[in-house]
Protein backbone atom coordinates (compact mmCIF):
# COMPACT_ATOMS: atom_id res chain seq x y z
CA UNK A 1 0.00 0.00 0.00
CA UNK A 2 1.63 3.26 -1.35
CA UNK A 3 0.95 6.76 1.12
CA UNK A 4 2.20 9.37 -0.43
CA UNK A 5 1.77 13.24 -0.33
CA UNK A 6 3.66 16.18 -2.61
CA UNK A 7 4.04 19.82 -1.34
CA UNK A 8 6.64 22.73 -2.36
CA UNK A 9 9.80 21.16 -0.61
CA UNK A 10 12.43 20.84 -3.40
CA UNK A 11 13.00 16.96 -3.85
CA UNK A 12 16.90 17.82 -2.81
CA UNK A 13 15.12 19.31 0.78
CA UNK A 14 13.22 16.42 1.03
CA UNK A 15 15.98 14.00 0.58
CA UNK A 16 17.83 15.42 2.93
CA UNK A 17 15.08 15.60 5.74
CA UNK A 18 14.53 11.72 4.51
CA UNK A 19 18.25 10.61 4.85
CA UNK A 20 19.60 12.67 7.56
CA UNK A 21 18.55 10.74 10.88
CA UNK A 22 18.81 13.93 13.80
CA UNK A 23 16.23 15.45 11.02
CA UNK A 24 13.62 12.81 11.41
CA UNK A 25 11.77 14.09 14.72
CA UNK A 26 11.26 17.14 12.76
CA UNK A 27 8.73 15.53 9.80
CA UNK A 28 7.68 12.51 11.93
CA UNK A 29 5.24 13.22 14.77
CA UNK A 30 5.55 10.11 15.94
CA UNK A 31 9.19 10.03 16.97
CA UNK A 32 11.12 11.96 19.50
CA UNK A 33 14.51 11.31 18.74
CA UNK A 34 16.71 8.73 16.82
CA UNK A 35 20.16 7.03 18.06
CA UNK A 36 22.25 6.08 15.15
CA UNK A 37 25.87 6.21 14.21
CA UNK A 38 25.45 7.75 11.04
CA UNK A 39 24.14 11.25 10.79
CA UNK A 40 23.16 10.12 6.94
CA UNK A 41 21.66 6.80 6.54
CA UNK A 42 23.90 4.40 4.05
CA UNK A 43 22.99 0.38 3.59
CA UNK A 44 23.92 -0.90 6.88
CA UNK A 45 23.03 1.79 9.20
CA UNK A 46 21.15 0.69 12.19
CA UNK A 47 19.56 2.09 15.35
CA UNK A 48 16.99 2.87 17.23
CA UNK A 49 13.66 5.32 16.67
CA UNK A 50 12.31 6.93 19.97
CA UNK A 51 8.79 6.96 19.74
CA UNK A 52 6.03 8.40 22.71
CA UNK A 53 6.81 6.93 26.07
CA UNK A 54 9.33 4.35 26.03
CA UNK A 55 8.54 2.82 22.80
CA UNK A 56 11.57 1.94 21.09
CA UNK A 57 11.54 0.75 17.73
CA UNK A 58 15.24 -0.91 16.10
CA UNK A 59 15.75 -0.68 12.07
CA UNK A 60 18.49 -1.17 9.96
CA UNK A 61 18.64 0.49 6.29
CA UNK A 62 19.06 -2.06 3.76
CA UNK A 63 19.10 -0.20 0.50
CA UNK A 64 19.99 3.51 -0.58
CA UNK A 65 20.07 4.66 -3.62
CA UNK A 66 20.70 8.16 -3.88
CA UNK A 67 20.24 8.97 -7.88
CA UNK A 68 17.26 7.44 -7.87
CA UNK A 69 16.09 8.88 -4.62
CA UNK A 70 14.85 5.76 -2.74
CA UNK A 71 16.21 3.76 0.30
CA UNK A 72 14.59 0.60 2.05
CA UNK A 73 14.50 -0.10 5.97
CA UNK A 74 13.60 -3.17 7.97
CA UNK A 75 11.86 -1.65 11.41
CA UNK A 76 11.24 -3.97 14.46
CA UNK A 77 12.90 -7.26 15.41
CA UNK A 78 13.11 -10.29 15.61
CA UNK A 79 11.01 -10.62 12.32
CA UNK A 80 10.58 -6.86 11.38
CA UNK A 81 8.65 -4.86 9.21
CA UNK A 82 10.45 -3.89 5.14
CA UNK A 83 9.42 -0.22 4.16
CA UNK A 84 10.48 1.25 1.16
CA UNK A 85 10.69 5.40 0.48
CA UNK A 86 11.44 7.60 -1.62
CA UNK A 87 10.91 10.59 -3.81
CA UNK A 88 9.80 12.24 -6.99
CA UNK A 89 10.12 15.74 -8.60
CA UNK A 90 6.13 17.08 -9.33
CA UNK A 91 5.12 20.11 -11.10
CA UNK A 92 4.10 21.20 -7.49
CA UNK A 93 7.73 20.22 -6.17
CA UNK A 94 8.56 17.15 -4.44
CA UNK A 95 6.18 13.91 -3.84
CA UNK A 96 7.40 11.83 -0.93
CA UNK A 97 6.06 8.49 -0.50
CA UNK A 98 6.16 5.13 1.26
CA UNK A 99 5.52 1.84 0.72
CA UNK A 100 3.84 -0.21 3.86
CA UNK A 101 2.94 -3.41 4.13
CA UNK A 102 -0.97 -4.16 4.22
CA UNK A 103 -0.42 -5.11 7.62
CA UNK A 104 0.38 -1.53 8.70
CA UNK A 105 -3.20 0.04 7.26
CA UNK A 106 -3.74 1.48 10.60
CA UNK A 107 -0.83 3.53 10.56
CA UNK A 108 -1.66 5.03 7.44
CA UNK A 109 -2.82 8.00 8.45
CA UNK A 110 0.26 8.95 10.77
CA UNK A 111 2.42 8.17 8.00
CA UNK A 112 0.88 10.58 5.64
CA UNK A 113 0.75 13.24 7.89
CA UNK A 114 4.58 12.76 8.29
CA UNK A 115 4.78 12.84 4.54
CA UNK A 116 2.91 15.95 4.66
CA UNK A 117 5.29 17.18 6.98
CA UNK A 118 8.44 16.56 4.96
CA UNK A 119 7.09 17.80 1.47
CA UNK A 120 6.72 21.20 3.04
CA UNK A 121 9.12 24.58 3.26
Amino acid sequence: MRISAAGPATTQQVWERFTRTDLWPTWAPQLRRVTCPDSVITAGSRGTAHGPALLRIPFEVLVVDRDELRWVWRVGRPLGVTMEHGVDKVPEGARAWVDLPIALAPYAPLAHLALRRLVRR
